[in-house]
């Protein structure tokens, strides 16, 4: 599947980021990372977890782990 074009879980995303998924959830209610739900599941693009994380390692974004984290 295309780069651009594969999305994930937020079990996934909070995977790869090392938190805890309801601090995903929170970084989607919030609008630090785009999403989008089927029905009641979020699903959030690759890419655009990796602009987060650009984001973040440039310290743009402020405190990407933040509280509930594992």
């Amino acid at each position: 599947m295309d780069e651009q074009k594969r999305v994930l879980t937020a079990q996934e995303v909070a995977g790869r980021l090392r938190v805890n998924v309801y601090t995903v959830h929170e970084l989607l209610r919030q609008g630090k990372i785009r999403g989008f739900k089927i029905l009641t599941h979020w699903r959030i693009p690759e890419a655009e977890l990796d602009r987060f994380m650009n984001l973040e390692t440039k310290g743009g974004g402020g405190d990407a782990g933040g509280s509930g984290s594992s």
